[in-house]
């Protein structure tokens, strides 16, 4: 009987330990996921970052952060399949990027829609050299939605002010689906969190805060970083509050879903990380199925920052068996960083950042129990694993960083990691999957690529498109080595070794631009039909008269042939080069990317962009005789400005564009009407040069003057009657 009791007792000890490693199985990067768990893109051939990520219905991976282009940042968006690889079917290598402004642009928030559909928040600069919080959406092939916005982007300025979009959620409220992007406004050195509502269709939604945006104006400095919605409607902001004493200090926000604060949450609908001495700041933000809130970012510590989180309640305070009160400070030697944070179906959590390892960044990652401790024999296989719950992960001897992970599902044990790693030339997008003993959840969806031959000699990327007028634009492209091109005389290519005959390196022997009025532009060869035009030896198919908006009196005259397609030749081999497109169609939707064409006969081509080219203001352009009169291009300003950004302008520009042309021809016939629209057309001039050039400061005090000189002028007319 004791035998038997000491066997059972044998058997239920050994079953626990079978059983307890099983749950306590540690994590390894799945073994088919594009390269041994890691996929590295080099977007541009220039630096490249990952910022923001999601997982697609159909398990298909989307990323998106900004791609160098040898000049500045445009937004990218890149799609994986389930297995890693680029997914050929968005923008036809996997790989989008689209130049918004005049300078840098960058993504930082995604969602997708039902229609397979993605729309990117992030930040663009203007030419004023300041940043606008800028919408851009992306049809699910890849390509940029022209009716979203205004060619498929949307834009928030706010005058002599910096704005940026940060964080992005969809939501549906009151029946209709609304966007809600977060970020801040700067202005003066004072910087305040801010929240703009849109319509799915790029509209701003006037009925939400104070015209269509909020800003959280107390205390003196508040910023945000990310931004999620319950399920109860309420919009959660994660960022930082400064006081007067200087200090940042990481705090949630609530609002409801009109825009006012949301007055049952914390204090006044702030919760602020008190009684520590330095600067603290949440980067991301997890909402738990317990309605409980995660933030996630760094706290300062006796000048080094580390990982943090703390954990609220939905009402706005402190979890206190979370952590210490709340708070959970994980110190790994040196600086880290807390960038994002999701929960697993057993209530623990992840947290994925970087931290400063001597003298680079790497990828760290850190696994907590649902109390904020360390989730024990849990560990993540990387180069560098070292203790219980966390990894540090060095790539290439570099700067590596973590800035966003998702589940594959809620109920699964697979995420993903999104950032970057340094080769030493430039930084690329790295995407890493790992799950429970390193197996894929779903075998059966291999994709692998087209491996030796798939990888190109050079990479080829397209210049943001600048100087866009009514019938000409600038862009151009970068052409860069591939080091990792297996050939004949790149001997340092060949790793792993290949067994073939190594190709001879092919040499770029044509580059330049090819556009279109249609996506995906092609090199045509010699044997286009061509008309040469320009310096830079552009070709081009014309149609006069067709697919612009100008009637056939206009389009008769000279300068007013439309290209539907157009080739640039600039020159051979790698390097930087600019590229000019002349007659365009004016208010027509262009698509342009760089090509190289290889002395094998390959031709690569770089990202698509794409571009509408301004229309015309007839009447203005009629009375002063050219599209590039000073006053015309004040007025076209205004026009864009502050009419077609609103319902009401855009019905009046709508009518404009439909009576205005029969007039403006009769007024292009006769000197004497053009010298009489110009007299007229001065106080709209005036008034608009006042509108464009005036800061707002300016603007109030100059309409504060009018209004006193007007009472003081009925003032005095009223005496002088009496």
């Amino acid at each position: 009987m004791k035998r038997l009791h000491g066997s059972i007792i044998f058997f239920i000890f050994s079953l626990f330990l079978l059983t307890g490693q099983q749950a306590w199985a540690g994590y390894e990067l799945v073994a088919d996921f594009a390269t041994d768990g890691v996929v590295r893109t080099d977007v541009l051939g220039n630096d490249d970052r990952a910022t923001s990520m999601v997982v697609q219905d159909d398990g298909r991976i989307i990323v998106v952060g900004s791609a160098g282009n040898g000049v500045d940042s445009d937004i990218m968006v890149l799609r994986y399949t389930r297995k890693g690889v680029l997914d050929t079917t968005f923008n036809l290598d996997g790989k989008a990027t689209f130049a918004v402004g005049r300078g840098d642009d960058f993504g930082y928030g995604v969602v997708v829609l039902k229609d397979g559909s993605i729309i990117v928040s992030g930040t663009s600069q203007n030419s004023d050299g300041l940043d606008d919080l800028v919408l851009l959406k992306v049809t699910a092939e890849g390509i940029m939605d022209n009716d979203f916005g205004v060619g498929g982007i949307a834009t928030f300025h706010i005058d002599d002010a910096s704005t940026m979009g940060h964080g992005l959620a969809l939501k549906t409220v009151a029946e209709e689906d609304r966007l809600f992007v977060a970020g801040m406004m700067t202005a003066e050195e004072t910087a305040k969190g801010l929240v703009v509502s849109y319509s799915l269709d790029g509209d701003m939604l006037n009925d939400f805060g104070g015209g269509g945006f909020v800003t959280l104006d107390s205390p003196e400095n508040t910023g945000v970083y990310d931004l999620a919605v319950t399920d109860e409607g309420k919009l959660l902001l994660a960022g930082y509050a400064e006081k007067n004493d200087g200090v940042k200090r990481a705090a949630l926000f609530s609002l409801n879903a009109d825009g006012t604060v949301d007055t049952g949450f914390g204090v006044a609908g702030a919760a602020m990380v008190e009684n520590h001495k330095g600067d603290s700041v949440f980067y991301g933000l997890a909402v738990l199925d317990s309605g409980a809130v995660i933030g996630a970012g760094y706290l300062k510590e006796n000048e080094k920052k580390n990982m943090f989180a703390a954990k609220y309640r939905a009402s706005g305070t402190l979890v206190e068996n979370f952590g210490d009160d709340g708070v959970v400070v994980h110190d790994l030697g040196d600086d880290s960083v807390a960038y994002a944070a999701t929960e697993k179906e057993d209530s623990s959590l992840i947290l994925a950042g970087e931290f400063q390892n001597y003298d680079n960044l790497d990828v760290a990652l850190l696994h907590l129990d649902n109390l904020g401790k360390e989730k024990q024999n849990s560990t993540f296989a990387s180069p560098a694993t070292f203790a219980d719950g966390e990894s540090i992960t060095d790539f290439n001897d570099s700067d590596d960083s973590a800035r966003t992970l998702v589940l594959v599902q809620k109920d699964s044990d697979e995420i993903y990691v999104a950032g970057y790693t340094d080769d030493g030339n430039d930084s690329d997008v790295i995407l890493m999957a790992y799950s429970i003993d390193g197996v894929s959840l779903d075998a059966s969806s291999a994709d692998y690529g087209s491996g030796y031959d798939g990888n190109p000699a050079f990479f080829v990327g397209t210049l943001s498109v600048t100087g866009i007028q009514r019938t000409s634009a600038i862009s151009g492209g970068v052409i860069t080595k591939n080091n990792s091109y297996k050939c004949k005389d790149n001997p340092g290519s060949f790793d792993p070794p290949i067994t073939s005959s190594p190709r001879i390196c092919p040499t770029v022997k044509e580059r330049g631009v090819v556009y279109s009025i249609t996506p995906y532009p092609s090199y045509r060869g010699e044997e286009e039909t061509t008309e040469t035009t320009g310096s830079t030896g552009t070709s081009s198919e014309t149609d006069s008269g067709k697919n612009g908006v100008f009637p056939d009196w206009i389009s008769q005259k000279p300068g007013y042939d439309f290209i539907r397609y157009g080739r640039t030749s600039d020159g051979s081999g790698v390097g930087t080069f600019g590229s000019d497109l002349y007659e365009l169609s004016p208010d027509t939707t262009y698509y342009v990317r760089a090509y190289a064409v290889l002395s094998d006969g390959t031709v690569l081509y770089g990202n698509q962009i794409g571009f509408e080219t301004s229309d015309a203001c007839f009447i203005a352009t009629a009375a002063y005789g050219s599209f590039l009169a000073p006053h015309v291009t004040l007025l076209r300003t205004f026009r864009d400005r502050y009419l077609k950004t609103n319902a009401v302008g855009q019905y009046f520009v709508h009518l404009y564009y439909h009576v205005s042309p029969g007039i403006a021809e009769k007024i292009s016939e006769s000197p004497v009407a053009q010298f009489m629209v110009r007299i007229m057309l001065l106080p709209f001039v005036a008034f608009s040069y006042f509108m464009v050039t005036f800061s707002l400061s300016s603007k109030i005090i100059t309409v504060l003057l009018c209004g006193l000189f007007f009472l003081f002028s009925k003032h005095i007319l009223a005496r002088s009657k009496t």
